[in-house]
């Protein structure tokens, strides 16, 4: 009975599920407060599948900056309610994986790779954000500016 009541949470819980967004920890992290059952609600940090994006305590001073940039743009992005699908935990502990839909109907994920702030990613070895010396030019970490992240910097969705 118990593993029955399991299965159908874990399934329910699988999203859809509309959250708020109260706050942007980097441009691929985030947490929110959503309804999960009836008025039972819950504060959780979100990890957005699919993408990698830098990190704000990187290891250069290029990666934190564009890891700045994409958390401006992030908090722009996720600045209201979300759809959360596909959920599932992370392969770190204290966070779910979940693929993250806009209230535009736009994925979060696409948004922010097509502003050149964040790269897909499957779950493997994450490459490095910072230039290399083996790296040729148009490998290094530079911000590119593409219409998704023109439109992310206006604040049009």
């Amino acid at each position: 009975m118990i593993a029955a009541h399991i299965a159908l949470l874990s399934v329910l819980l699988a999203g859809p599920i509309e959250a708020e967004v109260i706050r942007v920890i980097d441009g691929d992290t985030f947490w929110v407060r959503a309804k999960v059952w009836f008025d039972v609600a819950a504060e959780t940090k979100v990890r957005v599948r699919g993408i990698d994006a830098p990190e704000i305590k990187g290891k250069c001073a290029a990666e934190r900056e564009r890891a700045r940039q994409a958390k401006i743009i992030a908090r722009r992005l996720l600045s209201d309610r979300v759809i959360l699908r596909d959920i599932g935990q992370d392969k770190y502990a204290g966070r779910i994986d979940a693929a993250v839909t806009l209230k535009t109907g736009e994925s979060f994920a696409e948004r922010m790779i097509a502003a050149g702030l964040a790269r897909p990613y499957d779950g493997g070895k994450r490459k490095g954000w910072c230039a290399s010396p083996n790296r040729h030019s148009h490998d290094q970490a530079t911000p590119q500016r593409s219409s998704g992240f023109a439109q992310a910097r206006s604040g049009n969705p």
